[in-house]
């Protein structure tokens, strides 16, 4: 992919002209180990012009007092107590209240470099764009990174000049179909987003996978994307989460994000990202069509209605814009369904991911 820009922004203390308020969504659900450390992270940041709201989910640990607790020790925090409704609608309840006129994501068992607002409002200012991304690295539970670069490389005085690269809209859509560069364009937590460019396009409720029916809209309506690989953003991989568990039918909940995203496309007169995404619904109702019989082989009935709802996608969609192979492929599934996650797996080394 070639680049359209790129650029070195100079992080040395905040400058006067940037006074805009950054509103910090932090949805809090069951989070007592992690909490303290990700606020913290949040207020110190070197830019100090923020609004941070904890949005309390319907905690059932000691979560809801912690917010409490630290709302005491800073007039930047709310805390809103609402009653569980999974991420999405923590979220939404964020994006109702706030002022800023730009809003981040934080997930409240991450934490952020102290650099993570300022550089990516500074991304934003100086090249225009309506969205900036940051690098990830990965944190355990204890807190120990993972990867190469961490906390002490982001903040560091040899990083006070930082180089980012500005892309059209369209070049960034392209890295959702390139699994080397997914996570980090598909998650909603690693990016400042001028509050326009979300509008009222906000995260579908009840379902997990927000991310993946979400952001790219906020991608699409901006023109620019300033992206940089310096790794701000620190995501901690713990047990217990959907993504990390062993397979079950919730995983399922991806194909409401490709519905959402193709029906967005055709909305919007994009047939090629239309396209795309219409091969990403007919492989995932096969591979999951797999993955049912392998993992959870009593779910007949699921397995049936996924065979169902891909012969139903097949005969709907217009087949004449597909490429020969997925003609062929398709097709062939068509009548024997089980035939696509056998191939994913021999390909695969004997596995498909889950």
């Amino acid at each position: 992919m070639s680049l359209r820009k790129e650029t070195k922004i100079d992080i040395n203390g905040t400058s006067n002209t940037l006074d805009q308020l950054i509103s910090v969504i932090i949805p809090v659900y069951n989070v007592q180990d992690y909490l303290r450390e990700c606020v913290e992270s949040v207020r110190h940041q070197t830019y100090s012009k923020l609004e941070i709201l904890l949005i309390d989910d319907g905690s059932t640990d000691e979560s809801g007092t912690i917010c409490d607790e630290l709302a005491e020790t800073d007039d930047r925090i709310s805390v809103i107590h609402r009653k569980n409704g999974g991420l999405s609608a923590a979220r939404n309840t964020g994006l109702g209240i706030c002022k800023g006129e730009y809003v981040c994501f934080i997930d409240s068992d991450d934490r952020v470099s102290s650099l993570f607002v300022e550089t990516l409002y500074k991304m934003c200012v100086e090249s225009g764009s309506k969205v900036a991304v940051a690098g990830i690295s990965i944190i355990t539970a204890d807190g120990s990174i993972l990867s190469d670069k961490g906390t002490e490389e982001a903040d560091s005085s040899d990083n006070k000049k930082s180089k980012y690269t500005e892309y059209t809209s369209r070049q960034v859509l392209d890295r959702f179909y390139d699994m080397k560069v997914h996570i980090d364009t598909v998650v909603a937590w690693n990016k400042l987003y001028r509050r326009d460019v979300i509008g009222d396009f906000l995260f579908p409720e009840g379902y997990v996978y927000e991310d993946e029916a979400t952001t790219f809209a906020y991608l699409y309506y901006s023109d620019i994307i300033a992206w940089t690989d310096l790794k701000l953003y620190f995501y901690r991989e713990r047990s217990g989460s959907i993504t990390k568990n062993d397979f079950s039918l919730k995983r399922m909940d991806v194909l409401n994000a490709y519905k959402r995203r193709r029906d967005f496309y055709l909305k919007h007169g994009e047939q090629e990202y239309a396209l795309r995404e219409e091969y990403y619904q007919l492989s995932a109702y096969l591979k999951y069509y797999y993955l049912v019989g392998k993992n959870l082989p009593e779910e007949k009935q699921e397995r049936k209605k996924l065979a169902k709802q891909f012969r139903t996608l097949y005969r709907n969609y217009d087949r004449r814009k597909w490429e020969g192979k997925r003609k062929v492929l398709y097709g062939v599934c068509y009548i024997f369904p089980s035939l696509y996650g056998w191939l994913e797996s021999i390909k695969d080394n004997g596995r498909i991911q889950k």
